[in-house]
């Protein structure tokens, strides 16, 4: 109780100050060592080698380790999911002696080890942090193993049964890791849960429930609104296919010669970085078949979101209702295909929204669509100091009523750079090192620039 006294004692402090204040800007970084100007290009290709900060190698089940827990013990798995039967997954990178430990939720479909989540928790532990990197809540492992509905995208509910898996997780490393403050960082859909996940936290800490009682959060890359975001990725292929329905299978055709060509040339052992960069330059995309790019990624995401969510509520949104399904079901390859044709807004439309309005009459689509916006949860995130934001002026999946928000909510703790596209710089140098200084010291920005 004492620890929510001061918490909310800090608030009042930081209302006065605001008060007698000039008023306070998310710092808008200028010109910096960054390639791209097209936010698509950025945000596929990332940020090359030479301007990337310098990561550790990193080996799964050596510097990282996998674990297994089961936050829902009574949860049946469908037998589609036998593989995902062992329970919900999660990375520990676990430094020497007493340290910071910092929670990192992936992006939208990703599991713990994805890519940028790797990067990220790869770049925290090698500034002497523990980290425990998180599957997102619209990975099939989490729909299966900790989602309390099995229909993720309500995000109170996300990020109770996200702090649900948290604690497991903590609980299981107990003995592993010495903890000296706890953090926590999420990208793009798993930045915006991270939002959802402190604010949760903080009721609960207020309650006298078990809580983290976050030192600091740090939202990279967030999306607002998820019904805005879907709808804008959701169209970079629609567009396309509704023009040509062969569209995406000829880019892919496309993009498959040039891998080849770069694979065999190059002996690579890295997808990523330069060897994305070398595709790149070898398939010489304009700007529609980078669309198509970033809309196909998207869209594999909600495939795989549509059909666990599927399987996991017999809803009849992919499969009919009542039909049994396992892993070497010869019918899955059918519904796969059937799968691509459908988008993130049909999910809400046909799966998302039903379920949820079954189970709680009265509830409306406008309701819906606005408890999946940090908007939401405005009143407490101008308020929570300790939650700061970064993002790019160029982001892909925000709109001009988005910006409003983040610099209205999240002035004096925002930095935005001008390029970047939807994260595909978090990993260059003064971006990286800002991510640190963020955790290490934490950093404010006002009308003259940075503060302390």
């Amino acid at each position: 109780m004492m620890i929510v006294i001061c918490r909310l004692a800090a608030f009042a402090a930081l209302a006065a100050v605001l008060v007698a204040a000039p008023p306070l800007r998310a710092e808008r970084v200028g010109a910096y060592d960054f390639p791209f100007v097209d936010p698509l290009v950025a945000t596929v290709v990332a940020t090359p080698l030479a301007n990337r900060v310098e990561l550790p190698e990193l080996e799964e089940g050596r510097e990282a380790e996998p674990f297994f827990v089961q936050p829902l013990p009574d949860r049946e798995v469908p037998p589609v999911f036998f593989f995902e039967r062992f329970g919900a997954e999660f990375g520990l990178f676990a430094n020497d002696g007493p340290a910071p430990l910092v929670f990192v939720i992936a992006g939208t479909g990703g599991n713990w080890k994805s890519d940028s989540n790797w990067r990220l928790a790869s770049l925290l532990f090698d500034a002497g942090n523990h980290v425990i990197a998180l599957p997102n809540q619209t990975h099939a492992n989490f729909i299966v193993n900790a989602s309390t509905s099995g229909v993720p995208g309500r995000l109170g509910d996300d990020a109770a049964d996200m702090h649900r898996l948290m604690r497991a997780a903590l609980d299981r490393v107990a003995g592993r890791i010495e903890v000296s403050e706890i953090h926590l960082a999420g990208f793009s859909l798993g930045a915006t849960l991270a939002a959802f996940v402190a604010a949760h936290d903080e009721e609960r800490l207020a309650a006298g429930d078990p809580a983290f009682d976050f030192r600091r959060v740090l939202l990279l890359n967030p999306s607002v609104s998820l019904y805005t975001s879907i709808q804008l990725v959701d169209d970079m292929l629609d567009r396309f296919v509704a023009a040509d329905p062969n569209a995406i299978a000829d880019f892919l055709d496309r993009a498959f010669i040039a891998f080849a060509r770069v694979y065999v040339a190059g002996s690579p052992t890295d997808f990523a970085g330069d060897f994305v960069y070398r595709i790149y330059t070898a398939l010489e995309p304009d700007a529609v078949d980078i669309e198509k790019l970033v809309g196909l990624a998207f869209r594999l995401a909600a495939v795989n979101l549509a059909f666990a969510a599927d399987a996991m509520t017999d809803s009849g949104f992919l499969v009919p209702s009542g039909t049994p399904l396992r892993s070497t079901d010869r019918r899955l390859s059918d519904i796969y295909v059937e799968a691509r044709e459908r988008r993130f807004v049909d999910y809400f439309d046909e799966l998302y929204q039903p379920y949820f309005q079954s189970r709680e009459p009265g509830l409306t689509r406008e309701q819906m669509i606005e408890d999946a916006s940090l908007r939401s949860i405005e009143d407490y995130l101008a308020a929570a100091a300790h939650i700061g934001f970064l993002g790019n002026e160029d982001d892909i999946i925000l709109m001009a009523e988005d910006w409003d928000f983040l610099d209205r909510v999240f002035a004096g703790r925002s930095t935005v750079y001008p390029t970047g596209g939807h994260g595909g710089n978090y990993l260059q140098r003064e971006v990286a090192a800002r991510i640190l200084d963020f955790f290490a010291t934490g950093w404010r920005t006002g009308a003259g620039g940075d503060g302390s």
